[in-house]
């Protein structure tokens, strides 16, 4: 580690972050091979004859691995970028100099500014599964599919959430449309067992994600912040993939040997913070440990928190395999929370303070790009309202 950090001191930071600490190295490590790999299967996919499909980071990648098409998000890229000095800006420059407008989601840009210069692959299909609660998100994709002339499937969904009513039904049909899309895309139909593979990894991956949301409601909270980043950058890459499961497995593992040592975060746990919306990525992760060496332990981050209360995964059939994760990809956070009006059952607000109360979170803190105006929107009413609600 120290002499990656001498020969390119610009990777300190990240270095420091996954891997100074023996407890986070013991799970970034599986991590960043799971990470190589996916960039990898970016990299090798037109060699070997595959689609690649750009997706918003809220996407059900399983779907996409079960029918050989690789999943490639530019919130990802631009999540990786901002760990690295210069971040995602001029990637961010490339996008304002084509003419899309700066109050575009920055969470985007730097992935689509990434891809529009030509530094990784071109994607052969668009795919939006966050309609209704991002405008930005699903103009982004619409434009994309016209400025590289490649097909688009946007996915509708309701305006509000319902658990086993019409409107799920409703998303359900709408997933199937693009089980169908992606059939015409690849030319190859849906195979059956393969698709119980992926959705069997997908239910153990759900299984630990669980188990580790149980695990951060002890006091001190064992969870260390930046695997909150692992856990949904897993998520949003590999999910129902082997090498996600054996990731999930081991920070299972970890927190639970970290909670049955008591241990928490250093020196001692003061604040118990949850980030209702986005974490923070910049400087290579050195905010997560400014952190936890100030006492703050993260035991809300809702990229990693928000998207597994509401489903299930039964892999009976293939109707209720693709319902299943038809049923998930509902629940990805934002998806999920802004679709409807922030107060509404089922909505952001609910979720906040169901996951407030239950892991004891003293206080609640707002970051959004510029592009997140559905949140920004409503972001005075729900912290006056927390505030009352909650203390």
């Amino acid at each position: 580690i120290e002499a990656v950090m001498e020969i390119a001191p610009e990777f300190s930071g990240p270095m420091k972050t996954f891997f100074a600490e023996p407890h986070i190295r013991e799970v970034a490590m599986p991590f960043m091979k799971a990470t190589g790999s996916y960039f990898r299967n970016v990299l090798n996919a037109h060699k070997e004859g595959k689609k690649i499909a750009w997706v918003n980071f809220n996407f059900v990648p399983a779907i996409l691995y079960a029918m050989d098409v690789v999943p490639l998000s530019p919130e990802v890229i631009s999540s990786f970028q901002t760990m690295l000095p210069g971040g995602a800006n001029e990637a961010i420059d490339y996008c304002k100099e084509i003419g899309m407008p700066e109050t575009m989601c920055t969470a985007q840009m730097g992935g689509v500014g990434t891809m529009l210069r030509g530094l990784t692959e071109k994607p052969d299909m668009a795919l939006n599964a966050a309609s209704g609660s991002c405008d930005t998100n699903s103009k982004n994709f619409e434009f994309l599919s016209e400025y590289l002339h490649i097909p688009f499937c946007n996915i509708d969904a309701p305006p509000y959430y319902d658990e086993g009513g019409p409107m799920t039904e409703y998303y359900r049909a709408e997933f199937k449309k693009l089980v169908s899309f992606l059939e015409e895309q690849t030319g190859n139909k849906l195979d059956e067992g393969r698709l119980r593979e992926v959705c069997k990894e997908v239910k153990k991956q759900d299984e630990y994600i669980a188990e580790i949301y149980e695990l951060r409601k002890a006091v001190p909270n064992p969870l260390p912040a930046v695997f909150n980043l692992i856990l949904f950058g897993t998520r949003f890459t590999t999910a129902g993939t082997p090498e996600a499961t054996e990731v999930l497995k081991i920070m299972y593992e970890v927190t639970k040997g970290r909670y049955k040592r008591g241990e928490g975060v250093l020196p001692e746990e003061r604040v118990r913070a949850g980030f209702c919306y986005l974490s923070h990525f910049g400087g290579g992760g050195e905010f997560w440990r400014w952190l936890e060496h100030n006492g703050i332990s993260l035991v809300i981050e809702a990229l990693a928190l928000f998207n597994h209360q509401h489903y299930r995964i039964d892999t009976s059939t293939v109707d209720t395999m693709l319902d299943s994760l038809a049923d998930q990809s509902s629940n990805m956070p934002m998806s999920k929370q802004i679709r409807g009006p922030y107060d509404y059952p089922e909505q952001w607000y609910d979720d906040v303070v169901t996951c407030g109360k239950d892991l004891k979170m003293d206080c609640a803190i707002y970051l959004g790009t510029m592009g997140c105006k559905n949140t920004w929107g409503c972001i005075k009413v729900l912290m006056k309202k927390l505030e009352e609600d909650l203390g």
